[in-house]
């Protein structure tokens, strides 16, 4: 059994996105294929106990047998930092060790999902440097395009700290005019440093989309019509401040968008359903008229009410769209796609040890 640990330099780099895309080709390619995240950062209530939302969410996807809180032995809470502090946090490391046997056993390869940090879980004894020590892992190592400096730094100090165990690398949300670049040249550069590049991914519309469901959960708003689109996906929004002309012109360059409007602007409201819009987010507490709902129901654009103001709303949208979640049947599709066709898995294989291609 091999222990393949996903790591990132930073968080939402897509680590999620890779673990998905492994698990399946791993699966395709004859792998037993097992999940495990030492430590959860997303809580959440699934029946009657707090467990990582993204152990729900691999167990459903990948038919895992194991229990969530086998999947996710330890989940951080304040209340569980303020026992740390305590001393009362419980022997976490015995509890990690557990999970881990039942997880891994019978499997060929068990995904580890890492947090972004390699110091994480210090403060329980069970950092992410510490599991990939303890249980012997190979490391793939993710981060997302932006500073170029900062994630060649970060891939050189994790070989540093990690020498054979790093098995490659992988630079997630790469803009189409830089791949080239970043395969030829970067990946060169790499490779003089003992650094496989295991993969490019390019910017993917769906992938970077957040359903109307998030959305909604983000702005804690109020869904006035539209309970059917819960799924559908957004891919930019816009900003209704302007004349109704101008806003024309403006709302037809994107499709597939929300339009953030001021309640109190029904011009702007019927402008925005005059093109591909998907989703109407009105601010300031004031809901919309019988007019504007009829012509929404007509048009298949779902309403939703916030009472916080238009740059409020704006921010918090901002935040939101530079997370992206899986959770969304269209998007695994997409995220297994893309790694399938991104990812040198014969490298990988031969970095794993692994004779299976």
């Amino acid at each position: 059994m091999q222990p393949l640990l996903v790591g990132s330099l930073s968080r939402f780099a897509g680590k999620n996105l890779i673990c998905l895309g492994f698990a399946r080709r791993f699966e395709e390619d004859g792998l037993t294929v097992g999940f495990f995240k030492p430590i959860g950062l997303f809580p959440m209530q699934h029946e009657e106990t707090t467990v990582d939302a993204d152990a729900v969410f691999f167990r459903k996807v990948l038919r895992l047998k194991e229990a969530p809180a086998d999947l996710c032995p330890v989940v951080m809470t304040d209340a569980l930092v303020e026992q740390a502090l305590d001393d009362d946090a419980g022997d976490t490391v015995a509890k990690v060790d557990k999970a881990f046997k039942k997880v891994s056993k019978d499997k060929d390869v068990v995904l580890v999902d890492g947090t972004g940090d390699l110091n994480a879980g210090t403060v329980f004894g069970v950092s992410e440097a510490d599991i990939i020590r303890k249980y012997k892992a190979k490391v793939v190592m993710v981060d997302r395009w932006g500073y170029l400096n900062q994630t060649l730094d970060g891939f050189l100090g994790v070989k540093r700290a990690l020498k054979s165990q790093l098995a490659g690398v992988v630079i997630n949300r790469v803009p189409q005019n830089k791949r080239d670049f970043v395969l030829d040249r970067v990946g060169a550069f790499l490779k003089k440093n003992e650094v496989d590049l295991l993969g490019v991914l390019p910017e993917d519309v769906t992938l970077n989309a957040v359903s109307v469901k998030e959305i909604l959960d983000c702005l804690g708003a109020e869904l006035i019509l539209g309970r059917d689109k819960l799924s559908d996906l957004i891919e930019r929004y816009q900003i209704g401040a302007m004349s109704v002309e101008s806003a024309l012109v403006h709302f037809r360059r994107v499709k597939n968008k929300a339009v953030v409007i001021g309640g109190d602007r029904p011009d702007m409201h019927l402008a925005a359903m005059e093109t591909n819009t998907k989703l109407l987010v009105l601010t300031g507490g004031v809901h919309p008229n019988e007019i504007i709902l009829s012509r929404a129901d007509a048009n298949q654009v779902a309403v939703m009410v916030t009472k916080e103001d238009t740059q409020a709303t704006v921010e918090r949208l901002e935040s939101l769209l530079g997370y992206t979640a899986l959770r969304n049947e269209n998007k695994v599709k997409a995220a297994v796609t893309l790694v399938n066709n991104a990812i040198d898995f014969q490298r990988l294989y031969d970095n794993l040890g692994f004779e299976v291609l």
